[in-house]
């Protein structure tokens, strides 16, 4: 990658020499999608199915959920997608852009889409959808463009007149391939982390029915069966609060409304909200803080580092995870459980791998009242039913499970750093600030 000092002023900034600046629509054809209609006669039409702007993510097309309407042959045959079209969102996320790449077989897509392809051989598809990434995310450009009266939408008279760079094709090939290099890196670290989350599932369901033991030796575990499913003989089934020294060890935020505004301070004693908890992870960041005298006047619902937290609302109910060592002293509120168990019977993290199974979150769910924001009481968390081995048990499955985690922890740091370095590179290339032009490829 080098630089060259050879620019120009145009109405996008400085740009090389040899960069044009064009309207899209000189480079590319337009076309809008069909309009979904129930009362459309069906005669003589054929059923297909369509992408709508929920398919279009930035930079490609989701197919999880795909819809069908109805089509005439000549539509159909004129809204066909092909590998290579570019889609840019009418309505939603207005100028959200993907590049389809043939993920159904036949697919056509919806009024609320515009289908781009290039008119001549020197624009590459792959290009514009990095450039409009960038145009739109990070440099905030073309924001006045959408109809705003009541649900904004880009026309497509107004899209083509988005003034576009146009690196020579040779340039905007190696472009391309650059940042589509660090975004594959990105995806194959995203499926790794899914495996190895969806290996974690399967762990779990294991430990706490087998137990630490070999697949092999699974067939030979003598088993009992108990309210929870079955356990290894010499496991006790224990309600949590049976594992507590007394009530109090498990006992709930007060309400927000016990808090005024006035108590809130930029420092003082922090506070555990409900966005501070996620299965097995303390989220450290945004963390609030009352005032000291407040914090004594609620010290009945205060923890300290190392105390677990539960959720008692959100999805799923119940995420637990432990306070971090740092945190050494504040209080909990609203919906936020704080539980300390007997160190003598219980291993802490086991606790929280526990809270976090799948057992557990089907008693939470069968146990949660209300309807707009479900939710589990105090008792309902005192009452939850717990797998409890024996300590050193105990200890080895939370080894096991953290080493998973730490695997995960150490794939989603590294997902996150190349989504870094994709940003960084696409607003270095897309201002030319790195160039790529004499970057030899094996193309």
């Amino acid at each position: 990658m080098i630089r060259n000092n050879r620019f120009k002023t145009t109405e996008l900034g400085l740009l090389p020499e040899e960069w044009e600046v064009v309207k899209l629509g000189d480079v590319f054809d337009l076309k809008q999608g069909k309009q979904l209609s129930a009362r459309e006669s069906t005669e003589g039409k054929i059923k297909k199915p369509f992408l709508r702007t929920s398919n279009v993510f930035w930079g490609n097309v989701n197919i999880e959920k795909i819809d069908e309407m109805f089509f005439t042959l000549n539509d159909y045959e004129k809204l066909r997608l092909k590998y290579g079209d570019v889609l840019v969102c009418e309505g939603g996320d207005v100028g959200r852009t993907a590049l389809y790449r043939d993920e159904l077989e036949e697919c056509a897509y919806q009024n609320h889409l515009h289908r781009l392809r290039p008119k001549k051989k020197n624009a590459n598809p792959e290009f514009f959808v990095d450039w409009m990434i960038f145009a739109i995310t990070i440099k905030k450009m073309y924001i006045h463009a959408a109809n705003r009266t009541t649900i904004p939408n880009l026309s497509g008279s107004r899209l083509k007149n988005f003034q576009i760079p146009l690196p020579p094709l040779p340039e905007q090939h190696k472009i391309a391939a650059v940042l589509s290099t660090v975004q594959e890196a990105k995806e194959k670290t995203g499926a790794v982390i899914a495996a190895v989350k969806s290996l974690k599932k399967s762990l779990m369901r294991h430990l706490f029915t087998y137990g630490p033991v070999p697949v092999g030796a699974v067939e030979s575990m003598p088993l009992t069966e108990t309210e929870i499913g079955l356990v290894p003989e010499g496991w006790e089934v224990k309600k949590l609060v049976e594992v507590a020294e007394k009530n109090s060890d498990i006992v709930g935020g007060p309400f927000g409304s016990n808090l005024k505004v006035s108590d809130y301070t930029d420092l003082g004693v922090p506070i555990i909200r409900l966005q501070n908890i996620e299965r097995n992870e303390f989220i450290n960041k945004d963390i609030k803080f009352i005032s000291e005298k407040k914090a004594e006047e609620l010290k009945y619902h205060s923890f300290t580092g190392g105390d677990i937290v539960l959720a008692k609302l959100g999805d799923p109910i119940g995420k637990t995870c432990l306070v971090p060592s740092n945190l050494n002293y504040g209080i909990v509120i609203a919906d936020v459980v704080r539980i300390r168990t007997r160190k003598e019977l219980t291993d802490k993290d086991y606790i929280v791998y526990a809270l976090n199974s799948s057992f557990c979150e089907e008693h939470f769910r069968k146990e949660k009242t209300g309807t707009t924001r479900p939710r589990v009481n105090v008792s309902n968390v005192r009452n939850v039913k717990i797998p409890l081995p024996p300590l050193p048990t105990q200890q080895k499955i939370a080894s096991i499970l953290s080493t998973v985690d730490k695997k995960i922890e150490a794939e989603e740091n590294k997902k996150a750093a190349l989504g870094e370095l994709f940003k960084s590179l696409l607003h270095n290339l897309m201002t030319a600030k790195i160039r790529v032009n004499h970057l030899e490829t094996t193309q």
